[in-house]
């Protein structure tokens, strides 16, 4: 379904009067102002019109099955519906389904023992040491909602619709191994700008391994140089090691200043319930933290995903009696079996139901918004998978 022609120009709703319905569907050119608006506020993603552009376009080629996974992201995008009227108020929010790209730093504990005459010294300390990171893992990226829409659950919303599609996606996607999530941390406020982010541990500790290129710069080449096997040449070319008289690279944590290390892997406030959620569901840190901005890197084994991510079926029935403030549940068309799964069809709506014995009663609109109809079979996660 195409986005409503006016869905940028339309005005979104405040805390005061959240949207009802959110509407998560696959990103198109016609999005790329909203969501440029999006990143640059937010401070995640690309915040340029050609580069959010080029991001859509790669992501609408690899749903038409013309590029692989391992070289970009599939794009989603979310869209605030009134619940009473069923306005389409506009893009509010984006999230990604991305291969992971190779390369994190990895918390490390050392020990040294030394004898000196007949005295033993005994010397502990941790470094973050380069590692390759998670191998064949989906990452849950670039999730962002518009500062006005924000406390809605739109960012939760985002979650569980690629839960739910990711589903779907593992079963052509049998060399995934890991399901990840880097948890945003945050950045030098008094220094970032919306074109230029400043991190203080990137300043700090890594900004000198890329010849003293900004953050924005290398983060731009680090996804622009993808290799055939998902790993990025330009990250590995400057930190992995090239020999016995060329180490991989490595940071002793005692040499960062207070201020750098304690912040190591903290979660930005916008972040925090994002951040809960994907604990909640299983996903747990290794000491793992983005190669750059030293944020997070959660991580998942596949077959714990695949227990966790657990859905029940119904039968929809169009019902124009749903209020508008009935309880609501997050769903999707449920592909048919023996058919291959469509990217390009795929649709996720959060809605007011009422459910009744295998049933879910949904408003005729909404059932559209999905390129549903009454009688079409649904899936939506189990209640308590699906987090706070």
């Amino acid at each position: 379904m195409a986005p409503s022609k006016h869905s940028d120009r339309s005005a979104a709703p405040g805390p005061s009067t959240p949207p009802d319905i959110v509407l998560v569907r696959p990103a198109t050119r016609a999005d790329t102002d909203a969501l440029t608006r999006i990143a640059r506020q937010v401070g995640i993603g690309h915040s340029q019109p050609a580069e959010v552009a080029d991001d859509i376009d790669f992501s609408q080629a690899l749903i038409a099955g013309q590029s692989p996974w391992h070289q970009g992201p599939l794009y989603l995008c979310s869209e605030a519906i009134s619940a009473g009227t069923l306005e389409r108020r506009g893009v509010v929010g984006q999230c990604k389904l991305e291969v992971m790209a190779a390369g994190v730093w990895k918390r490390q504990a050392r020990k040294r023992r030394f004898i000196v005459g007949r005295e033993p010294i005994t010397a502990d300390y941790e470094q973050l040491e380069y590692d390759a990171g998670p191998q064949h893992a989906m990452e849950f990226a670039a999730n962002a909602v518009s500062k006005d829409h924000r406390g809605l659950g739109i960012g939760s919303m985002h979650i569980r619709s690629r839960l739910l599609l990711l589903r779907h996606l593992l079963r052509k996607l049998s060399h995934i191994e890991t399901v990840c999530s880097v948890t945003l941390t945050q950045e030098d406020t008094s220094a970032s700008t919306p074109d230029a982010l400043v991190y203080p541990f990137y300043e700090h500790a890594v900004r000198a391994f890329f010849g003293g290129r900004a953050f924005d710069e290398v983060d731009r080449l680090r996804y622009k140089n993808r290799a055939r096997d998902g790993s990025v040449q330009f990250v590995g070319e400057f930190l992995q090691s090239a020999g016995e008289h060329d180490p991989f690279r490595a940071i002793p944590c005692h040499l960062l200043p207070d201020h750098v290390r304690s912040a190591l892997g903290s979660v930005r406030a916008s972040a925090e319930r994002t951040h809960a959620f994907f604990l909640k569901l299983g996903f747990k840190h290794h000491g793992r933290y983005d190669v750059l901005d030293g944020s997070q890197v959660l991580e998942l084994p596949r077959d714990h995903f695949e227990a966790v991510c657990r859905v029940e079926t119904f039968v929809a029935r169009s019902d124009k009696n749903v209020p508008p403030d009935a309880s609501q549940r997050v769903f999707m068309v449920q592909p048919q079996q023996g058919k291959d799964f469509d990217i390009s069809r795929f649709r996720c709506v959060r809605a007011p139901v009422v459910e009744d014995r295998g049933e879910l009663h949904v408003r005729k609109e909404v059932l559209g918004l999905i390129d549903a109809r009454d009688g079409t079979m649904l899936e939506s996660l189990l209640p308590g998978d699906e987090g706070a």
